[in-house]
């Protein structure tokens, strides 16, 4: 939750820690008078993921 309008996205180190979760899950912010939704994908592009390592 954050106190601006529209709220914030998450930052950076933020994405890369909820990236380890998978890039499908949703992300919800919330404000005083609004929220917004978007999946880690869309917020994170090309993530560097643990499939990237291969077998």
């Amino acid at each position: 939750a954050t106190e601006v309008d529209p709220p914030a996205s998450p930052c950076g180190a933020c994405r890369q820690l909820l990236a380890e979760f998978g890039l499908d899950l949703e992300v919800v912010a919330v404000g005083p008078t609004s929220e917004r939704r978007w999946t880690l994908r869309a917020l994170l592009p090309d993530a560097f993921a643990k499939n990237a390592l291969g077998k």
